[in-house]
């Protein structure tokens, strides 16, 4: 069984993802059982309010997709955020990324490519380590697919590797993402 990621977005950060304005995805965490390039599918969450639902926009096409998976993209590369430098002062250091050899680089294009500011992107991570997920090869379904179509083994993100009879249906979205089974017969 080959390993992807299910990963929920905002509506608002959808349309984002869509229009190619945002091409990071920044989180807290990011998958180590799987080493990029890996397959991500994009879950948009229902929107809190009626004029988050950004399928509204796609609605030409006769379908709303908030609390259905809309595409796939794949993770390319993963940049490591963490608070860099000394200030001498009571400021905090700034995010900056870390690469493989701990050599620190400027975020400024990254921040700009997940359209967050500095100011956003602290209080998301709040002081701690973070994780910009670059997204490349973006699909749309052409009709958003439910999420029982998906199959996930809770026992993957601890253990490693799982037999094929612990993958149930996905029943609810993850908070933030989850390991699923790569899943090509069910996409629009």
């Amino acid at each position: 069984m080959k390993r992807a990621v299910l990963v929920s977005i905002q509506p608002c950060w959808c349309e984002k993802i869509l229009r190619g304005e945002k091409t990071v995805e920044v989180r807290k965490t990011r998958p180590t059982l799987m080493q990029t390039p890996f397959k991500v599918y994009v879950y948009c969450t229902k929107p809190r309010f009626e004029h988050e639902d950004f399928f509204a926009l796609v609605g030409k096409q006769g379908f709303y997709g908030g609390g259905k998976i809309i595409g796939e993209f794949v993770c390319g590369r993963i940049d490591r955020l963490v608070h860099i430098g000394y200030t001498g002062n009571q400021e905090r250091p700034k995010y900056r990324i870390v690469d493989d050899w701990q050599k620190a680089h400027d975020i400024s294009r990254l921040l700009e490519a997940a359209c967050l500011t500095e100011e956003e992107l602290e209080t998301y991570l709040k002081g701690k380590t973070g994780f910009g997920w670059h997204i490349s090869d973006l699909k749309i379904y052409s009709r958003p697919v439910d999420i029982t179509n998906f199959h996930s083994c809770l026992g993957c993100e601890y253990v490693g590797d799982c037999d094929t009879y612990c993958w149930d249906p996905v029943q609810i979205p993850p908070q933030s993402w989850r390991y699923v089974e790569e899943n090509e017969g069910v996409l629009g």
